[in-house]
């Protein structure tokens, strides 16, 4: 609140310009790992939109930040980062997704693409076995020999 009642417009406009810039490279960041981590409802409507150019703008609007002023960008960032940091750890319930479960889709769709029945060798082979029990606690030791 004390940049209000700055005397000066001069004060506050790298202040301003800073959380400009870094509320685009955020934004930037979170359109450019939706794109990497292939999230179906990703669908920007710019048509010359690319991961390359979205990495290049972020990148470009960090530099910048810290060309204007070096000490009020780390500042802002490292707020930035402990916000960031708070709402990580208090684990906010949200509706809207995540984008680290979008990644953890995208390598898992990914690995099971590679795995081609037609490349199975025989040295990798390996019993598949079914145990049925009414009740699995007491009969855990029964399963013991299967993973040896």
């Amino acid at each position: 609140w004390g940049l209000m009642f700055a005397p000066n417009l001069n004060d506050i406009a790298p202040f301003t310009t800073i959380v400009s810039l870094l509320a685009f490279a955020t934004t930037i960041l979170a359109c450019l790992l939706l794109k990497v981590s292939g999230a179906t409802n990703f669908r920007p409507s710019f048509r010359y939109f690319h991961w390359s150019t979205a990495l290049l703008g972020a990148l470009l609007a960090l530099t910048l930040g810290f060309y204007i002023d070096a000490v009020t960008s780390a500042v802002s960032i490292g707020v930035c980062l402990i916000i960031f940091g708070y709402v990580y750890i208090r684990g906010l319930t949200v509706s809207w997704g995540s984008i680290a479960q979008a990644l953890t889709y995208h390598q898992v769709r990914k690995f099971l693409l590679r795995l081609d029945r037609r490349k199975e060798h025989v040295k990798y082979w390996r019993p598949q076995v079914m145990l049925l029990v009414a009740n699995p606690r007491p009969a855990h030791p029964l399963a013991d020999p299967l993973n040896s």
